[in-house]
C-alpha cells in the first residue's frame, strides 16, 4: 500500500513519527548534553518534534473519518500524546535556561518528558493503525 506523508491510502498512519523521534538514542544523546553543546542539540531536537507534529496534524486528519471504539481509541491516544508534547516544551524551555548549576537536573527531566512523548507518539500511532484496520473492515462488511 502506497505511504504518502505518514499516512496510507487506506489512512493509517507509518510509525514515522516514532522513528524520527529515536527515543532511546536521543535520550542517551540528552543525558550527554553540555551547556556549551545545547544550543545545536535544541536545533536537531526542534527539528524531530516539528516532523513528529507534522505527522501528528495528519493522523488528527485521519481521525476524523473513525468511528466508535476507534475513534474514542484513537482520540484518547492523541489527547495523552498532546499532554506528553505540552510537558516536553516546559521541560525543553527549562532545559534551553539552565545555568551549569541546575543543568543536570534539566536535563534528568527533559530526558525524563521526551521518554514518555516519544511512547506516547509511539501509542498514538499504534492506536490509529489498528483504528483504521478496524475501520476498512466495516467498510468492506458495509460495501462504503
Amino acid at each position: 500500500m502506497a505511504r504518502e506523508r505518514g499516512l496510507s491510502v487506506a489512512g493509517a498512519a507509518s510509525t514515522r513519527g516514532s522513528a524520527t523521534l529515536n527515543g532511546k538514542a536521543t535520550v542517551k544523546s540528552i543525558n550527554q548534553q553540555t551547556i556549551e553543546s545545547r544550543d545545536k542539540f535544541v536545533a536537531e531536537l526542534d527539528a524531530r518534534l516539528d516532523t513528529s507534529r507534522e505527522v501528528q496534524a495528519e493522523i488528527m486528519k485521519s481521525v476524523r473519518e473513525f468511528k466508535g471504539k476507534a475513534k474514542a481509541k484513537a482520540s484518547a491516544s492523541i489527547d495523552e500524546t498532546k499532554k506528553r508534547e505540552k510537558a516536553l516544551k516546559r521541560s525543553l524551555k527549562t532545559f534551553v535556561k539552565a545555568k551549569a548549576d541546575g543543568m543536570s537536573t534539566a536535563r534528568a527531566q527533559l530526558a525524563s518528558d521526551y521518554e514518555a512523548y516519544a511512547k506516547a507518539v509511539s501509542q498514538m500511532e499504534t492506536s490509529v493503525n489498528a483504528g483504521a484496520k478496524t475501520q476498512a473492515a466495516a467498510q468492506a462488511k458495509t460495501g462504503k
